[in-house]
């Protein structure tokens, strides 16, 4: 079990980094598709041309 275990830590020491640098501006890729959808809703974009304003 303790083989187990120290597999597992190795691991997530390995994955540790990529995972930091995946989360870093997170926040600001989720509140920009948050405002895409909310304009979406509304209607002020078009998803068929990708989300260009309507003309």
């Amino acid at each position: 079990m303790r083989a187990y275990w120290e597999r597992t830590l190795n691991r997530v020491e390995q994955e540790a980094p990529r995972a930091a640098m995946e989360a870093q501006g997170a926040g600001d890729r989720i509140r920009e598709r948050a405002q895409d959808r909310t304009q979406q809703l509304r209607g002020t974009t078009d998803p068929s041309t990708g989300g260009a304003s309507r003309a």
